[in-house]
């Protein structure tokens, strides 16, 4: 996996289309799995996979109210 195709929660709450909180709580209820958990217990911050973060906007695309 590339550095590259890493995204943080603000970007992927950009390609979403949604708040970084909502992120959150999609990872949280578990609709989203981070690639990386950096240190920091709870407050650790989150990687993406580019990837997954436009699969799940494409499914929300095409469902909404998924």
């Amino acid at each position: 996996m590339s550095t590259t195709d890493l995204i943080g929660t603000a970007e992927a709450a950009r390609l979403l289309g949604r708040s970084a909180r909502t992120v959150q709580r999609l990872v949280h209820d578990g609709h989203l799995t981070p690639a990386i958990t950096a240190p920091g217990g709870i407050n650790g911050a989150w990687l993406f996979n580019r990837s997954d973060i436009e699969s799940v906007k494409s499914a929300r695309d095409k469902d909404p109210a998924a």
